[in-house]
């Protein structure tokens, strides 16, 4: 269960699935141990961010 928890997470906040709807299906309370849960790479990061309609002019 743990596994596909993990890659559920993994998976579903470079795709933009907001944090706390994540949290809701894994468990986690804190969002701090959310991010720390998950694996993502400092490159799918930065993408997500660029990504972001904050970040586009």
């Amino acid at each position: 269960m743990l596994t596909a928890q993990r890659s559920f997470a993994t998976y579903a906040y470079p795709a933009g699935m907001d944090n706390v709807k994540i949290m809701m299906d894994t468990g986690h309370k804190k969002e701090k141990n959310l991010l720390g849960y998950i694996c993502v790479t400092d490159e799918q990061h930065v993408d997500g961010m660029l990504d972001h309609p904050f970040y586009q002019e």
